[in-house]
């Protein structure tokens, strides 16, 4: 029964990631012509004739600048912006290099406190005291200029082996949309390996731009635990 639990868990969580990361990449890739032709020029020339079953999951795990969109589309929209809240130990707890205040009978009435701070594995941490429960706000870590060079763009190169070196004190491991450790998403192989084909099944049959009617800024977004997206308009021009 734990095995059905954990496959319809990966199936539902993998459901969401996917559609808002692919919505994402899409909207950035038909506002970044550049981008969008180099990614192009790299799926057409690896996949050319071999068509959708083709695309094994080794050959997109190889395809560099596939992932290095993808990436950089994670880290600019990730699909959950908040972060999943944990609970520290009752005796407390030294979280890279912070003491996370222990739960006491004081504070075990909710007093408003809480603050920001920014911590030496270079991601954010927000702790309500009365609660003593810490979460990565990962919208924060990744959109923050401690983290990256020119946080609000999209640069796909910083992932890259050999970035410019504009992109040298990037800290990359700030990102992870997908969060670290047991509780990670259970979905995230699952999601990489459909965003590698889908995205690839697509420009491999249509070329992409934006439509009339499609927001002017279609990533200013309300966010709670995943973003609430509008609908995102597209032209899709076949391929001969």
């Amino acid at each position: 029964m734990r095995g059905v639990d954990f496959c319809f868990g990966a199936f539902a969580v993998e459901r969401v990631d996917r559609r808002l990361a692919l919505s994402g990449i899409t909207w950035l890739l038909c506002n970044h012509h550049d981008v969008l032709r180099k990614l192009n020029d790299e799926v057409r020339e690896a996949f050319d004739g071999a068509g959708d079953d083709g695309l094994s999951t080794q050959a997109l795990a190889q395809l560099p600048y596939l992932n290095a969109c993808l990436h950089e589309a994670l880290r600019t929209y990730p699909p959950a912006p908040v972060g999943m809240a944990r609970v520290a130990p009752v005796e407390g707890a030294i979280i890279c290099g912070r003491a996370v205040a222990p739960r006491s009978s004081a504070l075990c009435c909710y007093v408003g406190f809480s603050f920001l701070f920014f911590s030496s594995c270079s991601q954010y941490f927000l702790l309500t005291l009365a609660h003593t429960t810490v979460y990565v706000t990962s919208y924060a870590a990744h959109h923050s200029e401690r983290n990256f060079y020119d946080p609000e763009g999209f640069h796909p190169e910083r992932w890259l082996p050999d970035p410019d070196p504009c992109f040298s004190t990037d800290k990359l491991s700030a990102c992870e949309p997908f969060s670290l450790g047991p509780r990670n998403c259970i979905g995230k192989n699952l999601a990489w390996h459909e965003m590698r084909w889908v995205l690839t099944a697509f420009l491999l049959n249509f070329d992409i731009a934006l439509a009339e009617q499609a927001k002017n800024n279609w990533l200013d977004q309300k966010a709670y635990l995943v973003w609430e997206r509008p609908p995102l308009y597209i032209k899709l021009i076949p391929q001969e």
